[in-house]
């Protein structure tokens, strides 16, 4: 179980690093994978069953985490978001493929879902880095892109 807990220190580093030094987008994403972290830990584990089938709860906190990575990657004025919803729906492919594939190991169904997170956080590291960089160089760094196709309120009318 050494694994879990150098994985728990590693997102908690990784986290408070964004909430620290990251914009908005940052930010969001570092919420968003503590919760999804908190959410696993929370789902029931049976050496004997879980993940010898399809893992209908661990699919559901990995698709709800993907559709919330795709949002934060429409709206954020940044590139790496979309690099991150790319790995997370590989993430969620994983499952579909062992709803096709029975023969799939559960040690390697397992091992893959769990590895994704690795470099979701490098992703995020990554981004903070950069976000950092170019309040350094430019005074700011807008979060969020602007929506140009909806019109100014007409205060008159």
């Amino acid at each position: 179980m050494l694994h879990i807990l150098v994985f728990n220190v590693a997102l908690i580093a990784v986290a408070a690093f964004a909430l620290w030094g990251g914009g908005a987008p940052e930010r969001w994403v570092a919420g968003l994978m503590v919760a999804a972290n908190a959410a696993t830990a929370l789902l029931p584990y049976d050496p004997a069953s879980t993940f010898h089938s399809l893992d209908w709860s661990g699919f559901g906190v990995d698709a709800v985490l993907f559709a919330a990575f795709t949002a934060v990657a429409l709206r954020a004025n940044r590139y790496w978001p979309i690099w991150l919803a790319a790995l997370q729906m590989v993430s969620v492919a994983i499952h579909v493929i062992r709803i096709v594939d029975r023969a799939l190991v559960p040690l390697v169904y397992a091992w893959s879902i769990g590895q994704i997170a690795y470099p979701l956080m490098a992703l995020l590291v990554a981004g903070t880095i950069r976000h950092r960089r170019r309040c350094r160089e430019f005074g700011h760094d807008p979060a969020w892109n602007v929506d140009i196709h909806r019109r100014p309120v007409d205060p008159v009318a």
